[in-house]
């Protein structure tokens, strides 16, 4: 609701500012007392000759003129007047040359931004502003405060200027400090971000760079580490270029080294759940890589456990990255262990199909079909020869491996070779077609006796189905005992 002076003054009154009293004896008075007043105290108002964006509230124009400046700003901020046309005036041109030409923050030489010669009109503000970026440094500001301090004496922005100024300041200085949404840190202020700022702003905060001292000796050791050149100062994008690699190696690890507790190191294990829980990257780099390494105050750092610490970080990574390749090698070891040492895969292969070539493929248990399918396939890639035999023993390759399932692996390898093995010799016998070969092979504590094949034909099954039904019925409740007593019936039958 309006005020009207008129409604409010009376030749009667008293009027006071400050406890004091003023001599008020007419409305023109008033009116200029007023206005003295509120100088005073909105003494750092800039002033800015464009309705458009002086407003309480914007109107829906306005509010799109404001996205697209914001997208120039971001898209065009090395280019002179934000490449719009001289000859057309568009309201997005329009602020731009209020707010940032005339009053000299936009300028671009040898085609590169760099903030100019502030005007004095608009000085008070921009320094309130690149204060308010400052005060982050020790810790996170909300971007609520920010707003205040531009509501507030001694400023008292209208809104529509507010939202175009916000936006426009952290564009500007967004190689000055990190951004923050809902405790998650956003690498690259983007027209969505902005837009994001602009509805909820209590969501987002910053935090600028304060990086010196051994800080910088060891950012710079980062750098090093990444093959990136040593800089004097860090900003935002010197940061980003330099947690960018660590990210990147995240995303590329194969799953199993994502997943795996395997590693001889705990120190690598605890280096690769900080990098793929990072949030932040000055606290990635000054806190949580340290602490891996049992360092909790950098600053105390010398320039030998500096150089120790980063050697160490060095070896997790190489432990991270080389994981998967070590776990190839590793397991072609237990092949090599059955089958020995050869001078390259393709004989490797050449001992693996010698070895089971009188096995008919056809003539196999379904269990173990597959598995010799594998392991006699015309792959001659080592490293997807043994990805396919893995996934038939474990359901899995080794690059998604678990750790349960390795640890089965072992047992299925050898079990499953063991069964081919004593197929070898039952497939070498030529049998009919209703007949069917066994082998009996009996192995105790006090050792194993030579294997006995036999052949027995399908009239005899029968045969042996109804004897099979009969003993069962002398059956004890005790299956070990069972076991045993069928075993020494083998081993005696074997005798004879």
């Amino acid at each position: 609701r309006r005020i009207i002076l008129s409604d409010i003054y009376k030749e009667t009154s008293k009027w006071y500012y400050n406890s004091k009293e003023v001599k008020i004896n007419s409305l023109k008075k008033l009116n200029s007392t007023l206005s003295d007043i509120s100088d005073i105290i909105y003494s750092d108002t800039p002033i800015f000759h464009n309705e458009l964006i002086n407003k309480s509230k914007l109107s829906g124009a306005i509010s799109t003129a404001r996205r697209n400046l914001f997208i120039n700003l971001i898209e065009k901020i090395n280019k002179v007047n934000l490449s719009y046309p001289n000859d057309k005036f568009p309201p997005d041109k329009t602020i731009y040359l209020t707010l940032l030409k005339n009053t000299g923050i936009h300028t671009v030489k040898e085609g590169k931004f760099q903030i100019g010669k502030v005007e004095s009109s608009i000085k008070k503000l921009w320094d309130a502003s690149n204060e308010f970026i400052s005060s982050a440094s020790k810790q996170t500001k909300s971007l609520v405060e920010f707003i205040n301090i531009l509501k507030s004496a001694p400023f008292g922005l209208k809104q529509g200027l507010i939202d175009h100024w916000v936006g426009i300041f952290l564009i500007l200085k967004s190689n000055e400090f990190a951004l923050y949404y809902k405790g998650q840190y956003v690498p690259n202020l983007n027209k969505d971000n902005l837009e994001l700022i602009f509805k909820s702003p209590k969501d987002f905060v910053i935090k600028s760079y304060d990086i010196s001292g051994n800080k910088l000796l060891l950012f710079n050791r980062y750098r090093d580490l990444t093959q990136l050149n040593v800089v004097s100062s860090a900003n935002t994008t010197s940061f980003i270029q330099t947690i960018r690699p660590f990210l990147i190696l995240a995303r590329q690890l194969e799953e199993v080294t994502k997943n795996t507790k395997n590693f001889k190191d705990k120190r690598t294990l605890e280096l690769r759940e900080a990098i793929v829980n990072a949030t932040d990257p000055e606290k990635l780099f000054f806190e949580d890589f340290p602490a891996v390494y049992s360092i909790f105050n950098i600053s105390e750092l010398s320039d030998k456990d500096m150089m120790e610490y980063i050697n160490n970080l060095a070896f997790s990574i190489k432990d991270l990255t080389t994981y998967y390749q070590n776990l190839v090698e590793h397991t072609f070891l237990k092949f090599e262990d059955i089958f020995g040492k050869h001078s390259d895969f393709k004989k490797f292969k050449n001992t693996v199909n010698k070895r089971y070539a009188s096995i008919k493929s056809d003539l196999l248990p379904s269990h173990i079909k597959t598995f010799f399918i594998r392991i006699t396939s015309a792959l001659d890639d080592k490293e997807s020869w043994i990805n396919s035999v893995v996934q038939d023993l474990v359901g899995s390759t080794l690059q998604t491996i678990s750790d349960i399932d390795l640890e089965k692996l072992d047992n299925r390898l050898e079990k499953s070779f063991l069964e081919l093995d004593h197929l070898v010799d039952l497939h070498k016998i030529e049998l009919n077609k209703n007949q069917e070969v066994y082998r009996i092979e009996v192995t105790t504590t006090k050792g194993g006796d030579v294997p006995q094949q036999f052949i027995v034909d399908e009239k005899d099954k029968d045969k042996a189905d109804k004897l099979s039904e009969k003993l069962e019925k002398l059956l004890l409740n005790n299956n070990n005992i069972n076991k045993v007593a069928i075993i020494n019936l083998l081993k005696k039958l074997k005798s004879e």
